[in-house]
Formats: C-alpha cells, sequence, structure tokens
C-alpha cells in the first residue's frame, strides 16, 4: 500500500523486492502482492486484472518444481510490473523472467521432480490428448524417472487416476509402494485444469493450447532416443538403438521432422573447413559418440523446453497489453541464496544475482538513507555494513572474472572444465574472497579437487562450486545440424520458437557458441537499471524460521 501511496505522490515507479532463501515462501508472497494489487486498484472483475492474477499458475506449470525443500520452488526469476494510467488505475502488466533452471529439464535428483507441467500432461490430460500424445506414466519417460515420479493428489483425485498413468512396471514402485505424494496447493489432476483455463484466460486457441501440450510431450519422447556403438562404424560412431525407434518416430512427427534427418543430425554433426581456393569450404560429416550424441538429444530438448517457456511469457505479455501507462509498481520474486550438496552454474548465477541485490540493498537502505540522515542532522548512530563490490569483481570483471574466464574457455577448440578452473585461480591469486575447495568447512567440499572447483566467500557464507558442467551449461547454442534441422520444420509452432539468425546462417557447419552467462549478465544489468530507476524500495525478507 505504501508503494502505491509513494507512486502517487512522487510520481515515479516503485519496486517491491521479495528475498529469502529457498522455501521461506517467496512466490506466494509475491502472489499475495499482486492480487492486493490488482483487485485494490484495478476494474472490479476486469480482464486485465484477471489475466495478471491468472499467469501465476500458469508459469509455474512450466517454471516451477518439487525440490528437496519446496514442493513448489520457483526455478526461474520473474519481474512482474504492473502498469497505472494518470488516474493510479491499473491498466496492464509486462512480466520479464530469468535464468530457467536448464538442467532439470533433463535430469533431476532422487527426490525431486522435473516441471509441474509433465507430471500434470501425464495425470490430467483428457484421454484424447493423452492418446494423441503417446503420454503414458511418468515412469515410462526417461526424463522423469530418475528422479521422484510421484503425482501430487488428494484421497478423491488419487482415485481418479487411471491405473495406465500410473507406473506398471516393478522396476518403479515410487505410486505404488509410497502413494501419491500429498500437499494443500498442489494437486497434478485438477492443476492440470487450472492451467488449462489460465491458457483460455490468455486468449490462446486450441490449437494454441495443443501446439504447447504437443511440445511438452516432444520434450518427453526426445530424452527417451538412446543410443549405442555403431559396429559397422569405422570412426567409433554410434547408431540409434533398436527399442527406441518408436521413441524417434514419435518425435519426428511431433517436430515436424523427416525421420531420416532426425537420426543424421543426432548421431553425426557437421564441420566446415575453410580453404584459401574456395569461400564456402568443406562440409564434414563427424559421427558422435555414444555420450556425445545423449549430450546431443539433451541439447535439443532443453532448447525446445527453453524457447516454449520464453513463448509462453510472450503469451502472457500479449494478453495484459497497456498504451497510457504513466507509472508501475514492480514485483521481483527471483531465487534466493542457494548452497546444495553439490553446487554448479545454476547456483553460481543465483549467488552472483543475489550480490548483487545485495549490493543494491546496501546502497539504497545503507549508504543513501545514512547520507540523508546525516544532511539532516538526526545525529544516529552510524550503522556500519561491509561492501561486497570485490566478490561481484571476482565473479564479472573483464578478462580476470569467472563469467569472462569461462567464456574465454567455451570459445577454445576443445574446452576443458579443469583448464578454466586453475585459470579462475591462477588469474585471481591472494583474492580475499577465493579460495580451494580443500579450504572449505564441509568434509564433502574438501574431497573436491584444486582444479574442480573453487570456493567463494559470498556475503551469506562460504560456497563451493563443481566446475565440470560449468562449460557445458554456459553454452546455449544447437549443434548447427539440429539448429538448422528445426528450423526447417514443417510444424509451423516449433519453426517459430527458432527463428534464423543471419550470423548463424553465415555460420552453419559448425558448432555456435552462445553464452548463459553473458545473456544472464546483460538480463541481470537491465533488472538493476529498473530498480535504480524506481523509488522507495519496499525490501520483504521472507524466512523459514
Amino acid at each position: 500500500d505504501k508503494a502505491y501511496r509513494d507512486m502517487r505522490s512522487v510520481k515515479q515507479s516503485q519496486s517491491i523486492i521479495i528475498s529469502g532463501e529457498s522455501g521461506a515462501g517467496k512466490t506466494e508472497s509475491a502472489k499475495y502482492v499482486l492480487q492486493y494489487l490488482t483487485e485494490s486498484y484495478g476494474a472490479h472483475n476486469g480482464q486485465i486484472e484477471d489475466r495478471i492474477n491468472k499467469s501465476n499458475p500458469l508459469l509455474e506449470a512450466f517454471g516451477n518444481a518439487k525440490t528437496t525443500r519446496n514442493n513448489n520452488s520457483s526455478r526461474f526469476g520473474k519481474f512482474i510490473e504492473v502498469h497505472f494510467n494518470d488516474k493510479h488505475r491499473v491498466v496492464g502488466g509486462y512480466i520479464s523472467h530469468y535464468l530457467l533452471e536448464k538442467s532439470r529439464i533433463c535430469v533431476q535428483s532422487k527426490d525431486e521432480r522435473n516441471y509441474h507441467i509433465f507430471y500434470r500432461l501425464c495425470a490430467g490430460a483428457p484421454e484424447s490428448i493423452r492418446s494423441e500424445l503417446r503420454l503414458t506414466s511418468p515412469d515410462s519417460f526417461h526424463y522423469l524417472n530418475r528422479g521422484c515420479t510421484q503425482y501430487f493428489c488428494n484421497n478423491q483425485t488419487e482415485k481418479s487416476i487411471s491405473k495406465t498413468r500410473r507406473s506398471q512396471d516393478k522396476n518403479f514402485l515410487d505410486f505404488i509402494s509410497k502413494g501419491a505424494l500429498r500437499d494443500p496447493q498442489l494437486d497434478d489432476f485438477n492443476d492440470f485444469n487450472e492451467c488449462d483455463e489460465s491458457m483460455d484466460q490468455m486468449g490462446l486457441t486450441t490449437q494454441d493450447k495443443l501446439n504447447i501440450y504437443s511440445t511438452v510431450a516432444a520434450v518427453l519422447h526426445v530424452g527417451n532416443i538412446n543410443f549405442e556403438d555403431d559396429p559397422e562404424s569405422t570412426k567409433g560412431g554410434c547408431k540409434i538403438t533398436s527399442a527406441t525407434e518408436k521413441s524417434l518416430s514419435i518425435t519426428a512427427e511431433m517436430l515436424g521432422l523427416d525421420q531420416r534427418d532426425l537420426r543424421n543430425a543426432l548421431i553425426t554433426r557437421v564441420l566446415m573447413t575453410k580453404t584459401t581456393s574456395s569461400s564456402k569450404g568443406t562440409v564434414i560429416p563427424v559421427p558422435l559418440k555414444v555420450h556425445e550424441a545423449q549430450n546431443a538429444r539433451d541439447a535439443l530438448a532443453k532448447a525446445i523446453y527453453i524457447r516454449l517457456f520464453d513463448q509462453i511469457v510472450t503469451f502472457v505479455n500479449k494478453s495484459i497489453p497497456f498504451s497510457s501507462s504513466i507509472s508501475y509498481i514492480g514485483i521481483l520474486d527471483i531465487a534466493g541464496f542457494e548452497y546444495f550438496p553439490v553446487n554448479s552454474f545454476e547456483q553460481f548465477c543465483i549467488n552472483y544475482c543475489n550480490e548483487k541485490l545485495q549490493q543494491f540493498f546496501n546502497e539504497r537502505i545503507l549508504k543513501e538513507e545514512q547520507l540523508l540522515y546525516e544532511k539532516e542532522g538526526l545525529g544516529l548512530k552510524k550503522i556500519s555494513y561491509i561492501d561486497n563490490q570485490d566478490c561481484i569483481d571476482l565473479i564479472e570483471a573483464k578478462t580476470t572474472g569467472c563469467f569472462d574466464l569461462l567464456d574465454e574457455e567455451s570459445k577454445l577448440p576443445t574446452p576443458r572444465p579443469e583448464h578454466f578452473t586453475t585459470e579462475v585461480h591462477n588469474r585471481n591469486k591472494g583474492h580475499p574472497r577465493l579460495d580451494f575447495p580443500r579450504k572449505s568447512k564441509l568434509r564433502a567440499s574438501r574431497e573436491i579437487r584444486d582444479d574442480e572447483g573453487f570456493l567463494i566467500q559470498h556475503f551469506a557464507g562460504s560456497v563451493v562450486y563443481s566446475t565440470a558442467q560449468f562449460i557445458e551449461k554456459n553454452n546455449d547454442a544447437l549443434h548447427a545440424s539440429l539448429l538448422i534441422l528445426v528450423q526447417e520444420s514443417r510444424n509451423s509452432f516449433i519453426k517459430n520458437l527458432f527463428p534464423k539468425a543471419p550470423e548463424r546462417e553465415q555460420s552453419a557447419g559448425k558448432l555456435n557458441f552462445i553464452s548463459v552467462g553473458s545473456k544472464f549478465r546483460s538480463q541481470l544489468a537491465d533488472l538493476m537499471n529498473k530498480l535504480r530507476s524506481t523509488v522507495s524500495k519496499q525490501i520483504i525478507h521472507s524466512s523459514q524460521y
């Protein structure tokens, strides 16, 4: 309410930052703030206001997942702008999103799940859709069955889920032995209908919805394609196993691709060699080994899902347009500081973001407020705080920062995580915030070798990062052969998810590199500029304790 009053009185936009650790209730708090603003200062039962609120269950279905700490954990950050006209009434909104966790699409920890939409589609989709998309139980999909495959249900909906939607495999007895997961706010069977209704509310057509569901199902079928060594290959290549040929066929059909072309793109990649006599060069097919083909398959699945999520946010933004905004109240709901037994690139980016937010908090709340107190001669006791600029520099500084060193390594002909890690240590010797994993207080972290990770002393505590997958997770690009293939898809929805870019067309035949870290830094810089341009921040610190 104070943010709204300040917006009216000083005639400038406001922002509300909701902070706290994972599971502290940030997302629920954001919902209440959003609901309060739209119901208090919007039209009663207005379409725009309803759509702004209905965007939450839709985005949660595709961007939230069960973790060990939170059954409905947001695995992406969002900044929701509620825009007001000159009469200070709600006229529209805009959502910016940040860093959806990619690795979860392909693999999860034992007691965690993939994104909610996969289970909701399996549990709650009408039989006609389920049959058309060839969906069975979560246990039958490689991208789901290594994590928790139980549904969230209540007693009534558990009985409504047919046996064909549950596990029939004796190797996967999660649902049978443990029963359904219980949570008062989650129910995969009913939540599918809520998600479907949210899409209706956003103005999506029946075909739009089917395109989205089909794309989600295609990701699952991509994951079921498996590979084995090809004894006929003279270069150590691989082939698709006979047992998963059906998955290849289903995937090709759903993505609008030729089955033979998809097969070739998954088991080979192309390299272009340039010669002085020819400007075009020569395209050479390179057979992939089993693990390389699996990586190519996973990269395709991640690329499809990430772009689908982008498209859903675009659908939402198109449904809540505004033309006469004079100011807005922004609500920031982003992942809090994270520390797990194994911390990878996602935790590195999230904690970097929290360092930037902590610095903003220090500057705006502590530094600027105390300068104001001094100016007014209030004589209040000065509050000291630790400036974390040195930690931010360690991560983002040009040439020596972790992000730049990672991009530099990724562009090498043969990038190696050990070399990247060694460079981080060598280029930042003596840095007060950097140390070797063996200096950690945790035994498990001390077992990580010097060239396998590094320790950063953040404002919230020390974190050891395992760098084994940093290079892979920092690259958003597909093999050129896969990228070109989906760009020429017969399925217009899939084709539109992968628009052609001139620079990519010119580099056809090469393995492109698109830095996830650089993209995230750019997005974060835009976010910080938005926060700095707004006035009178309302900081809400949520805690589990």
